[in-house]
């Protein structure tokens, strides 16, 4: 089975592979540094589990992608998780190998006691165990009964164990911006009051729409043609301090996300893909989200911008469309898949459509606060709905000092005074997960008045790994 696992902040590819010896069987863990494999100098055994008393296998599940595709080795009292890729493939293969160790786990104990008790029941196993494994490979070379190239796999796994020798971090500047736009279109609007608020010019952008061409027609052919007037709205509309190259742009329906980065930079970028989920009725496209992936210097990089269900009563619909978005959204190249959680900075935007809810929630309740927002953060769905643990887990947000950012009148600053009369919200958000992020600003602009909605906001300083060439090729000559 080909799965991985997460050790720190990192998703390290892993090869499960189960051996038999006479009686005795156990599931091998090889680390694969070249992916994929082509030669046994790719692998190197990171783990032995003998199939003895202490050994069971514990399918697990969980509301994210990540955490309904895994299960649990347990060996000597200590769980290993790993976890595999949502395709057909990899659930056969985890189902296969599940089986498989099921029947050795039941052949174990079968065996006579006299059998499961001898001292010598998994001696071949001592050859294998990763402690050893440098013993194992110089001796398989001497012999001539691996190749030379064996070597490499050490060399590259030496490498690894010293990456603080070699990598560094550069800080650059990010740029998320959310709006949903109310099914109105570009004319006469232009972007720099949003875009290019900050002193020094960003390195990456990243800008999500919600309900552009907001129409039936659109929803039933669940369009995904870019909307060139709006990314030409958002290029023009950019820091004019440098430069910028899109480096992507996806829609489904009324949702689009563009993103661009300094023309200079833009030679580090590579990987970049795009994915869409549709999570509306019949998973339709009027809700549900795109994102855009990608690997700038060593890190990888993931925007998301979502459209979640609507209405005040609706939360549960709204957690439902943030697991389903997790749970599919998966950026493929077309030989493997990267989910969400693959990431090392990850961004989500958009139109979350959380309210604010309680039975005095009124225009004029809101305006009491007198901008004291700290008050009604007890009242907002989202925050309530992290806090409980139930969705945007490990995700952070900026303290929020703007107003409400729906619903007002088009064209103005005043709250909906339709018959509706709608009680404020912050239903648009931007949330980010991952280390080596630091906020900067998270405003909302209320001069853009053509929606019922404002746009919203942030800036941030990422501190981005970056490999030194200089010290990595002495620290080759070295090793």
């Amino acid at each position: 089975l080909e799965a991985y696992q997460i050790v720190g902040n990192s998703y390290q590819d892993r090869l499960l592979v189960t051996a038999t010896s006479s009686t005795t069987a156990a599931l091998f863990s090889f680390s694969i540094s070249r992916y994929p494999p082509v030669s046994i100098s790719d692998l190197t055994i990171s783990a032995v589990f003998p199939v003895n008393e202490s050994f069971n296998v514990n399918p697990e599940s969980g509301y994210s992608s990540v955490s309904s595709h895994q299960f649990a080795v347990l060996s000597d009292g200590k769980p290993s998780t790993f976890y595999y890729r949502p395709t057909v493939e990899a659930e056969s293969a985890k189902d296969g190998l599940l089986q498989s160790l099921k029947s050795l786990i039941l052949s174990y104990r079968a065996l006579p006691e006299t059998v499961r008790s001898a001292p010598s029941a998994f001696d071949w196993l001592d050859y294998y165990r990763p402690r050893d494994t440098s013993l194992a490979i110089d001796r398989c070379v001497a012999e001539g009964s691996q190749p030379p190239q064996t070597r490499d796999a050490k060399f590259r796994e030496e490498l690894e164990r010293r990456r603080p020798e070699y990598i560094v971090h550069e800080p650059y500047r990010v740029y998320a911006a959310t709006w949903n736009v109310n099914g109105q279109t570009s004319d006469d609007i232009e972007l720099p009051e949003w875009l290019a608020t900050t002193d020094q010019p960003p390195d990456i952008y990243a800008v999500g729409f919600q309900e552009i061409e907001w129409t039936t027609e659109k929803i039933l052919m669940n369009e995904t043609k870019i909307d060139r007037t709006w990314v030409d709205k958002v290029m023009n509309g950019l820091h004019k301090g440098a430069v910028y190259t899109e480096i992507a742009s996806v829609r489904l329906v009324g949702m689009m996300l563009t993103v661009a980065v300094k023309s200079s930079i833009y030679s580090r970028v590579r990987d970049c893909l795009t994915a869409a989920v549709g999570t509306g009725t019949l998973k339709w496209g009027n809700k549900g989200g795109v994102g855009v992936s990608f690997q700038l210097n060593e890190a990888r990089f993931c925007f998301v911008n979502t459209h979640l269900a609507a209405h005040t009563q609706e939360v549960e619909r709204r957690n439902d469309d943030h697991d389903e978005i997790i749970r599919r959204m998966w950026f493929s190249n077309g030989f493997r898949m990267r989910s969400i959680d693959e990431h090392h900075h990850i961004f989500w935007i958009g139109d979350l459509n959380y309210r604010l809810d309680g039975p005095e929630m009124t225009q004029e309740f809101v305006n009491s606060k007198d901008r004291d927002y700290n008050q009604l953060y007890q009242y907002d769905q989202l925050y309530v709905e992290k806090r409980r643990g139930r969705i945007f887990r490990d995700y952070k947000e900026g303290k929020i000092l703007f107003p409400p950012t729906y619903k007002y009148n088009p064209g103005t600053d005043e709250w909906d005074s339709s018959e509706k009369s709608r009680a404020p919200a912050w239903c648009d958000r931007i949330l980010w997960k991952g280390q080596w992020i630091e906020l900067l600003r998270y405003d909302s602009v209320m001069q853009l008045r053509k929606s019922d909605h404002k746009p919203v906001y942030s800036h941030f300083i990422v501190q981005v790994q970056k490999k030194i060439k200089k010290s990595l090729r002495k620290l080759a000559k070295k090793c």
